[in-house]
């Protein structure tokens, strides 16, 4: 029987990420420090971004906002 694995989680440091969105480094990483982003600490205390949750994030920024009651 086969297991069928999950793909790998890929990481983005807050400066790839800021790229992928086009905002700097520090917005990204106050982004991810209020859980808006999820991703992980290194060892290190260094921030990992997932690139789904970028992703995630660059489909919702061009969602349209709701109309104004």
């Amino acid at each position: 029987m086969s297991t069928v694995q999950p793909p790998p989680v890929e990481y983005l440091t807050p400066q790839e990420a800021a790229a992928e969105l086009g905002f700097v480094a520090e917005t990204v990483t106050k982004w991810f420090d209020e859980g808006l982003l999820t991703g992980i600490r290194s060892p290190g205390g260094h921030r990992r971004i997932e690139r789904a949750s970028v992703e995630a994030l660059k489909v919702s920024m061009k969602a349209p906002l709701p109309p104004k009651a």
